[in-house]
């Protein structure tokens, strides 16, 4: 029993931190709105620099 809580355990944090790194990719740095790439949002929506991360 003390096994299968270990391996839950494990897998947890191996799964948390590979959505940590896949996550991690989405946020870019700007100092200005130029510095967003186009691409990064939806069609429609213009991403807009504020506190230093773009956002959509």
């Amino acid at each position: 029993m003390d096994k299968v809580y270990k391996f839950v355990y494990v897998m947890i944090i191996f799964f948390s931190q590979i959505i940590i790194a896949t996550n991690a990719q989405k946020i870019r740095r700007c100092f200005n709105d130029a510095h967003c790439p186009p691409d990064m949002c939806t069609p429609g929506v213009i991403p807009k620099c504020k506190f230093t991360i773009c956002k959509c």
